[in-house]
């Protein structure tokens, strides 16, 4: 895992400074209001339904030794999806967010990228969100299920085993290349936990 930690180091304070975000601590406290996590979670679909179109495409154009790994990816963001497709108080058809639609506008990006950068940026992605959510690991509150969701013995295992496949095609990506998408990726990652904090602020304002 030594090349993925030197990644990692490269990109280190962007990469913590997102534990810092304003709507990260409010999650840390488990004091996100219901509605403000309603609309996190419309977003979330969307980021998840994008997501899945990704993992297709990677799994096409994986060498067959890869492609069980990516197919339990696949069969986890679904599983997710039916979560919240199964949530009657979500609305899906919310109009999508304009930083989310420009993440999602980056995950049509990486697909044109050769296989291997587009394996490594999957794992960038994966660790980026999870490592701050696990900094917070809301107990409380409405989103305090998704940490047990999350936590569970076999998406564990399957970030492990996406943790090794990155790693196998480190050696084959460009890594300015990586380097510029990462920085990216770190910055949309920030917008996100933004728009969350917009969320809040209107929720605030609805109440003075």
């Amino acid at each position: 895992m030594k090349p993925l930690l030197a990644l990692h180091e490269r990109h280190l304070e962007a990469w913590m400074a997102l534990r810092d975000e304003p709507f990260v601590q409010l999650l840390a406290a488990g004091r996100v209001p219901p509605a403000v996590a309603k609309r996190w979670l419309e977003q979330c679909h969307y980021w998840d339904e994008g997501l899945l179109r990704f993992l297709t495409r990677l799994l096409r154009k994986a060498p067959q030794p890869h492609r069980r790994v990516l197919a339990l990816a696949i069969q986890a963001i679904v599983e997710e999806i039916d979560v919240l497709r199964a949530d009657e108080e979500l609305d899906l058809s919310a109009p999508i967010h304009p930083s989310r639609q420009e993440y999602l506008n980056f995950l049509q990006e990486l697909e044109a990228q050769p296989y291997p950068v587009a394996m490594v940026m999957h794992w960038v992605l994966y660790r980026v969100f999870f490592d701050t959510w696990f900094s917070a690991k809301p107990q409380d509150g409405p989103l305090a299920e998704f940490s047990e969701l999350w936590s569970t013995p076999e998406l564990q295992a399957l970030q492990r085993d996406l943790s090794g496949l990155a790693v196998e095609m480190m050696a084959q990506a460009d890594p300015a290349e990586l380097d510029r998408l990462i920085e990216r990726a770190l910055e949309l990652e920030r917008q996100s936990w933004k728009m969350a904090w917009e969320f809040v602020q209107e929720a605030r304002s609805t109440l003075t």
